[in-house]
């Protein structure tokens, strides 16, 4: 019976308890809030705290979003002010987990009508918020995207994207639009590929009554690996970062290239990774053709011939503060460089140059494994050189630091850095020091790092031996030659009697090598020391010198 009685009494004043206890909520709600009140953290003034939400979404990264939501909870009016603020909320990245992707579905929603930043980092639910974000059923939406980054590779959400702005026929917004992943392109035998390849040409879909209409008119970033837009496409304008790493699209014409390149003035970054040129082809000496791009910080090219890399330089005129780096797959039996560097000023005369020597992995691939840095006294240095060049060879090392001089004006050089030495000797054999040294009548310093004591003896050898080509008497083969050093050598004792007979005969050709500096050597016996001292040529031993 007491049981029924108070469920009678529940049921017959239901309504009081109800407002009774939504009066105690009320109660309970602003103690809370007179207590968060006094705390220093609550006194922040809003503009205060907005600093410390964009602070945390500063990055637009996984982790700064997941920082501003947990920001949002420390009290009501911190969520208030963050949900109050649409700025906060323009980052939409999109990883593969369900809890992230309604994260950013949430983000989209609270960005209001401002311009949005989406990353994609993974694949599970990608379409679900990429219609979302671009509205698939109202276009219109795509205006909102200003910058669009696929970090993965996903034949999906490309078609998608390209077809979502295309059926807007405008993205006013977008600036920057980079589709990451692996170079090649898609197989044609795959299930997807119809679908990639009809997104990509819907992008490229241009309105025959608008010569000057283009997609995507406010784009000055674009990066596309293993995706390829048409070569005609509008979308190659007004760039100020162009990266295309497609080596297996069909090769885009000489002149094609050079008028991509013409229609980016402005254009700071570029990095390409293609097949070679197709025809047609630019004469050498039409100056029409050529290209100016003053405000170019890094190049970056990778063809198949070296001669391919040469013909698209010979157009550029860049300034001296541009980088470079520069391949090609085949070994450089021409040079990767025009023969006219009058309009490429950083590539003319290196006076340092650092050779790193790698073993190739796989002797059936072709390898880059001569990497050469070069600097100049005045602009660049070891950790920012103005050219860095691979040199590749079929058969071995010896053969692809060969190819230096021929690939590089080697007449101002004063330093020569050369690591790697200490790879099997049958490969660095045929290292060719003779006739190196002849190209280098600048040389004031040549560095070994960790040479074999073999080599290093080679390196010496070439300072002496009599060239084929007669040398005046008293005259070195490296005229200006003022130190050698060999760090980390190991002098063996067959290894020092060949030495001290080397630096006999230049003493006796009035060719004393003025230093000699053996940092981290081991087998450095003293008296073989005071020997090499005596025949004019200053050791020095130690880490410091």
């Amino acid at each position: 019976m007491a049981h029924d009685a108070l469920c009678d009494f529940v049921d017959k004043h239901a309504p009081v308890l109800e407002r009774s206890a939504a009066v105690l909520q009320h109660v309970v709600r602003v103690a809370r809030q007179r207590r968060n009140s006094e705390q220093l953290v609550h006194r922040l003034p809003p503009e205060l705290v907005s600093r410390i939400f964009t602070d945390l979404v500063s990055e637009n990264t996984p982790e700064g979003d997941q920082n501003l939501v947990t920001a949002t909870h420390v009290c009501r009016r911190w969520r208030l002010i963050a949900l109050d603020d649409s700025s906060l909320w323009t980052g939409v990245n999109v990883v593969a987990t369900r809890k992230h992707e309604h994260q950013a579905v949430a983000f989209i929603e609270r960005s209001a009508n401002r311009l949005i930043d989406v990353k994609f980092f993974g694949f599970m639910g990608l379409l679900n918020v990429l219609r979302m974000a671009l509205g698939f059923r109202r276009a219109s939406r795509a205006h909102r995207i200003r910058s669009f980054v696929v970090g993965h590779r996903d034949e999906n959400v490309v078609p998608t994207l390209m077809w979502t702005i295309a059926g807007s026929w405008y993205a006013t917004h977008l600036h920057t639009l980079h589709i990451l992943g692996t170079d090649s392109i898609l197989d044609p035998e795959m299930e997807r590929f119809a679908s990639v390849v009809s997104g990509m040409e819907a992008f490229d879909c241009v309105p025959a009554e608008d010569l000057e209409w283009t997609p995507t008119p406010a784009l000055r970033s674009l990066r596309l690996h293993g995706y390829h837009l048409n070569w005609k496409s509008r979308v190659y304008r007004n760039l100020t970062e162009l990266e295309l790493r497609t080596p297996d699209a069909y090769p885009i014409s000489q002149k094609r290239l050079l008028e991509i390149l013409k229609a980016c003035p402005d254009l700071e970054r570029l990095h390409l990774l293609l097949a070679d040129p197709d025809e047609p082809f630019v004469e050498t000496g039409d100056f029409i053709w050529d290209v100016s791009l003053p405000k170019l910080v890094k190049l970056d090219l990778h063809m198949i011939s070296p001669g391919s890399v040469a013909k698209i330089l010979e157009h550029l005129v860049l300034p001296p503060t541009t980088r470079y780096q520069l391949s090609s797959e085949e070994v450089h039996d021409v040079s990767i460089l025009p023969m006219d560097l009058t309009r490429l000023p950083g590539l003319e005369g290196p006076t340092i140059i650092r050779a790193d020597i790698f073993m190739p992995r796989d002797e059936n691939v072709r390898e880059p494994v001569t990497q050469v840095s070069c600097t100049h006294a005045t602009i660049g240095d070891a950790v920012d050189p103005v050219l860095k060049l691979a040199l590749y060879a079929w058969e071995t090392t010896g053969r692809s630091f060969a190819t230096l001089p021929a690939v590089l004006d080697l007449s101002a050089l004063e330093t020569l850095v050369v690591t790697g030495l200490a790879v099997p000797l049958d490969d660095l054999a045929d290292l060719p020091w003779p006739a190196l040294l002849r190209q280098l009548p600048a040389l004031r310093t040549l560095r070994l790092v960790k040479p074999d004591g073999e080599e290093f003896l080679s390196a010496i050898d070439a300072l002496v031996t009599d060239d084929p080509v007669p040398v005046p008497p008293g005259t070195a083969r490296v005229p200006l030659l003022e130190e050698v050093e060999a760090s980390g050598v190991e002098l063996t004792e067959e290894l020092r009697v060949d030495l001290l007979d080397l630096f006999v005969v230049r003493k006796e050709q009035c060719r004393a090598l003025p230093r000699l500096l053996l940092p981290q050597a081991s087998g450095v016996e003293g008296e073989w020391v005071q020997t090499v001292r005596s025949l004019g040529t200053q050791v020095i031993l130690g880490d410091a010198y």
